[in-house]
């Protein structure tokens, strides 16, 4: 099991609120929640789970740096582009400093 943390979550409405555990719960790889904690099954997860997650902890704001543990030599060459919206937010600076150095 792979458990992420959603703790802190700012809702603007009670239909946001609804929206984020429908949407996790239309995701494959999920398996529960745990409290303020979002379990997924075990294993690598699919382009489109991991794109879907990519989406939804970036819509409420949720620490997305949990995410970079998705990264596998199939999914590196979209998921870690530094020209992606999440680049920055899942994996730092560090790669695309070190590449302009």
């Amino acid at each position: 099991m792979v458990r992420l943390s959603c703790a802190g979550v700012r809702f603007g409405s009670y239909l946001d609120e609804k929206h984020l555990f429908t949407w996790v719960e239309e995701i494959p790889c999920f398996d529960r929640w745990d409290g303020d904690t979002l379990v997924l099954r075990s294993g690598e997860i699919s382009e489109v789970d991991l794109r879907n997650l990519l989406a939804l902890f970036s819509r409420y704001r949720l620490p997305m740096q949990q995410l970079a543990q998705f990264e596998t030599g199939t999914n590196k060459h979209w998921f870690k582009a530094p020209s992606t919206f999440w680049y920055l937010e899942v994996f730092g600076g560090d790669d695309l400093d070190s590449s302009q150095g």
